[in-house]
C-alpha cells in the first residue's frame, strides 16, 4: 500500500500545480484586459502591470515544476501543447502591451478583441487539459490504494484464521496429553477404591 499513497501523494501534487496554473493564467488575462481598456497608462495600469509580471513568473515555476515531475508520454505531449499555447498568448499579449506603449490604444483593444482572447482560451484549455489528465491518474491510483488495502485486510483475516486454528490445534493436543493420563489415573483409583487391589497404578512423568 505504502509505494501507491506516495505515488498518489504526487499525482495530487501535480494536479494541485495545474489547477493552480490554470488559476494565475486566468487572472492574468484578466489584468492584461483591464489593463488594454485602460489604455496602458493611470491607476489601473500601474497597478496590474508589474503583478502581470510577478504572476508570470510564478507561471514560469509552476511550469517548470510539472515539467520536471510528469512521468508519462501523454502528459509530456501536453505540456509540449501548453508551452505552445502560452508562447502564442504571450507573443500576441507583449503586441498588445508595445501598442499601448506606442499609444495606439484602439489597434490594442482589435488586437485584445480579436487575438488575445482566442489564444487565451486556447492556452487555458490545455492547461484544463493536464490538470483533467492528472485528476484521471489520481482516481486510477486511488482505485490500485483501495484494492491493495483490501488485499491486505484479506491477508491479514487469513492468518488470523489460520492462527486460530493453529492455536485451537495446539489447545486440544494439549488438553488431550493431560486429561487422558489424568481419567486413567482417576480410573485405577476408583478400582482400588472399591477394593480391586491387582491394580497397577504408575506414575508417569
Amino acid at each position: 500500500v505504502g509505494p501507491h499513497i506516495d505515488q498518489l501523494v504526487q499525482l495530487q501534487k501535480r494536479q494541485d500545480t495545474a489547477q493552480d496554473w490554470r488559476t494565475q493564467t486566468q487572472l492574468n488575462v484578466t489584468r492584461t484586459d483591464a489593463v488594454a481598456r485602460a489604455g496602458g497608462s493611470g491607476p489601473v495600469a500601474d497597478f496590474f502591470s508589474p503583478v502581470i509580471k510577478t504572476t508570470s513568473e510564478r507561471i514560469n515555476k509552476l511550469q517548470e515544476e510539472l515539467t520536471t515531475a510528469e512521468d508519462t508520454d501523454a502528459g509530456k505531449d501536453v505540456l509540449k501543447e501548453i508551452a505552445a499555447a502560452r508562447k502564442t498568448y504571450v507573443d500576441i499579449r507583449n503586441g498588445v502591451f508595445a501598442q499601448l506603449k506606442a499609444g495606439e490604444a484602439e489597434a490594442a483593444l482589435k488586437t485584445l478583441e480579436g487575438q488575445v482572447r482566442p489564444a487565451s482560451e486556447a492556452y487555458v484549455k490545455t492547461i484544463s487539459r493536464m490538470a483533467d489528465y492528472q485528476g484521471e491518474r489520481v482516481r486510477g491510483e486511488t482505485d490500485m490504494v483501495r484494492q491493495a488495502a483490501r488485499r491486505t485486510q484479506t491477508l491479514m483475516l487469513v492468518l488470523a484464521a489460520i492462527c486460530l486454528s493453529l492455536g485451537v490445534g495446539a489447545a486440544w493436543l494439549i488438553t488431550r496429553s493431560v486429561v487422558r493420563p489424568l481419567r486413567a489415573a482417576i480410573y485405577e483409583a476408583e478400582e482400588v477404591g472399591q477394593g480391586d487391589l491387582s491394580r497397577d497404578i504408575r506414575s508417569v512423568g
